[in-house]
């Protein structure tokens, strides 16, 4: 008979040391970029929203709303680069630059021309408006654009494996990319809300317009949170994407909130 310790040690444990050694595949909850991420979304936020409070306290003065408009160009500009930079997963160079270029397209629809009329000394909110439903007709063209060629591609490859989960990212990243540059629109949604609020806040419009900040704060506050989940379900898994993938979760929810300030600045026009 064979005693129990000789049957341990032929089978390959030693002692009560024997899984000290194991790697745990708990992942890691507790990892530094999650604290990044909530800093950087608030400091994206900060910077975008903050200069258009200015233009909401003194709606009338132009040149403090194009300050502003300049102010939130830069950092939509610096969204966009980075998230290009650190977008993970792409299995090529048209899954890395295609949504950038789509995005350039969109950000120059959203500010051409209201540059040009910064620089002739026409700047209103009227004009604002007109630039606004171009670059809407815009974004329907480019999102088209986008969902075929995407598509084309994917069709085009000789293995054509993961087919969805590469279409699904390549769409989602474009349209990160092309809602971007809604952010340039922040500094006269503000004007048109200091215009709306101007009877006070407890009038039928100002009511109306309180709703839907508070409904667009709860939506991006959700995207942001979504954001930190999405990352936590990450940490421990096995993946292809670089380690600076975390950049490109952490912009996500700040980049597709430029459609909403788009949405919310549509309906405040509408309403006064």
């Amino acid at each position: 008979m064979i005693s129990l310790d000789e049957h341990v040690r032929t089978v390959g444990f030693s002692d009560e040391n024997s899984f000290e050694d194991e790697p745990s595949s708990k992942p890691d909850r507790h990892d530094h970029r999650n604290t990044l991420i909530v800093s950087g979304q608030i400091l994206m936020l900060v910077l975008l929203i903050l200069p258009s409070c200015f233009a909401y306290i003194n709606s009338e003065n132009h040149r403090l709303l194009e300050f502003a408009g300049v102010l939130c160009l830069g950092v939509v500009v610096v969204c966009l680069s980075t998230y290009s930079l650190a977008s993970g997963g792409a299995d090529n160079l048209f899954d890395s630059l295609f949504p950038f270029i789509l995005g350039a397209i969109s950000l120059i629809g959203a500010c051409y021309w209201s540059m040009v009329s910064i620089v002739s000394g026409y700047f209103s909110l009227v004009e604002q408006w007109r630039v606004a439903r171009q670059w809407v007709a815009m974004v329907a063209v480019l999102l088209v654009i986008l969902v075929v060629c995407t598509f084309a591609c994917q069709m085009l490859r000789l293995h054509r494996t993961h087919v969805v989960r590469s279409l699904a990212r390549s769409i989602f990243n474009g349209l990160n990319c092309i809602a971007v540059a809604g952010w340039n629109f922040m500094p006269t949604l503000a004007a048109e809300y200091a215009v709306g609020l101007s009877n006070g806040v407890f009038s039928q419009v100002g009511r109306k317009l309180v709703i839907m900040a508070v409904a667009a704060v709860a939506i991006m506050a959700g995207l942001c949170c979504s954001s930190w989940l999405w990352w936590s379900d990450r940490l421990g898994v096995s993946t292809s994407s670089p380690d600076n993938s975390w950049i490109a979760v952490m912009l996500t929810p700040i980049m597709l909130s430029g459609a909403l300030v788009v949405l919310v600045y549509v309906g405040t026009h509408r309403l006064i």
